[in-house]
């Protein structure tokens, strides 16, 4: 298989960007450095989340599919969320991370916040 210039400039970004969350969130007891404010941790979900967001967002606009580039925006949203789930129930098998509902909060706040500068980028 060969894998065409349009893939690796869209959609791979957003599978490289979903694999390194994986992979962060599989290193036991990691927490992020601190910056002295406070929600830190909550601020750099959403940030991670919203670059997530955008890149999932951005290769279904993409796609050389009708319906997945029309539907781009709300994909980006379900798929965002699910990701930010599903990464606090892959937390709960590794030593030292602990799921917290208010990660996916902070998760899905970024993938919205991605929306809004899609759109915004898009125009």
């Amino acid at each position: 298989m060969v894998l065409n210039k349009r893939f690796l400039k869209f959609q791979f970004p957003a599978l490289l960007w979903a694999l390194a969350i994986f992979v962060q969130s599989s290193i036991p007891s990691l927490s992020p450095p601190s910056i002295g404010i406070s929600a830190e941790d909550k601020i750099a979900h959403a940030i991670v989340f919203a670059i997530l967001g955008y890149l999932i967002t951005r290769a279904f606009y993409f796609s050389e599919n009708d319906s997945l580039r029309r539907n781009a925006v709300i994909l980006g949203i379900i798929i965002g969320l699910l990701y930010g789930i599903s990464d606090e129930v892959h937390q709960m098998f590794v030593p030292g991370r602990y799921p917290e509902v208010w990660d996916v909060v902070a998760d899905f706040t970024g993938v919205l916040l991605a929306q809004v500068v899609f759109r915004f980028i898009k125009k």
